[in-house]
């Protein structure tokens, strides 16, 4: 697809890909389909987006190949982390990594902030900003925002 590795950050946005794409058991044609959006997302940004947008780009490439009706959830905002995870099987996904911190795995963490209440988002970094070193968190609408970006190139 034409994505170079050029940086860091790239180089870790593909490991996330490839443990996705093996985690799911992504077939060729939904990995191809989940490559199409994640390069809709970054020539939207000419590959400029943080680490943590990249991450999130990848996870819902693919869940819009492989789960069409929770992207549908997640872009309306109308689904719980609790519910992701119930309904992508994301339970299950783990980093060595990560550790013993909290939700087993970097992308876990990022989705149960980004789909919390403004409370909850409070108290998860009350205990503690896990990805300060990457993170922003200022847009609260980081999910839905992502899928609308996919949704300015979409077929009718």
């Amino acid at each position: 697809m034409g994505y170079k590795i050029q940086t860091r950050k790239q180089q870790v946005t593909i490991e996330c890909f490839e443990e996705l794409v093996s985690y799911f058991g992504l077939s060729l044609r939904e990995i191809e389909k989940s490559l199409t959006s994640f390069a809709i997302i970054q020539n939207i940004f000419e590959g400029k987006l943080n680490l943590d947008y990249s991450d999130l780009s990848v996870f819902i490439s693919i869940i819009k190949s492989v789960s069409p009706e929770v992207y549908r959830k997640l872009s309306k905002n109308n689904i719980t982390y609790e519910e992701l995870l119930t309904e992508t099987s994301l339970n299950g996904l783990e980093s060595e990594a990560w550790g013993d911190k909290p939700e087993g795995h970097p992308l876990k963490w990022l989705l149960k902030y980004f789909l919390s209440t403004d409370k909850e988002a409070a108290a998860l970094l009350e205990k503690g900003n896990y990805l300060e070193s990457r993170i922003s968190y200022g847009r609260r609408d980081t999910v839905k925002s992502i899928c609308d970006w996919l949704e300015t190139f979409k077929r009718d």
